[in-house]
C-alpha cells in the first residue's frame, strides 16, 4: 500500500536555514505540507490580480498610442486620461497593498507602520481595505482584537 506522509506547516518554522526564507519562489517543502492548498491559492491569486492589472495597463497604454496615431485628441482626454486616472486610484493601489503586505508582514509580532501585528494572520484584509475605501470608512489602526 502507497502511503503519503502529510504535515502541518507552521510558517515561522517552515524552514530550517539561518538565511531565512527563500528571497524568490516558494521553498519545496510546501508540497509535503498538509495547509500546502491554502498558501499555495492565496499566493497565486494574488499573483494572478497583479498580472491581471499589468495586462489591463498596457492595454490601456498601447490605446494612447492608437489614439496619438490617429490625432484623436478627444479620445486622449475623455477616455484614456479617465482610464488611467480609475486604474491608477484603485488597482494600481491594490497590487502595492498586495506587494507591501508580501514584504511587511511577518509570521512573527512586529511593529508595522508604528502599530504592532501579533503576525501574518493579523495583517489587514485587501479586501476590506477595498471595500472600506469605497465606503469611505477607515481601517482600524493596528491589530485590534475584538472580544465576543
Amino acid at each position: 500500500a502507497l502511503r503519503t506522509n502529510l504535515l502541518q506547516i507552521n510558517p515561522e518554522y517552515s524552514y530550517q536555514h539561518a538565511d531565512g526564507p527563500y528571497p524568490f519562489g516558494v521553498d519545496p517543502i510546501w508540497n509535503i505540507a498538509e495547509n500546502k492548498l491554502n498558501f499555495l491559492n492565496s499566493m497565486k491569486m494574488k499573483l494572478s490580480v497583479i498580472a491581471g492589472i499589468a495586462q489591463m495597463t498596457f492595454g490601456v497604454i498601447l490605446s494612447f498610442f492608437n489614439y496619438r496615431f490617429f490625432k484623436s485628441k478627444i479620445d486622449i482626454y475623455t477616455v484614456f486620461i479617465p482610464q488611467m486616472l480609475f486604474m491608477t486610484c484603485i488597482f494600481i493601489y491594490l497590487c502595492l497593498q498586495i506587494v507591501l503586505k508580501w514584504i511587511f508582514f511577518w509570521v512573527k509580532s512586529e511593529v508595522i507602520f508604528g502599530q504592532l501585528y501579533p503576525g501574518s494572520h493579523c495583517a489587514p484584509s485587501l479586501l476590506i481595505g477595498l471595500i472600506n475605501m469605497f465606503m469611505f470608512k477607515d481601517r482600524p489602526a493596528g491589530f485590534v482584537q475584538f472580544d465576543k
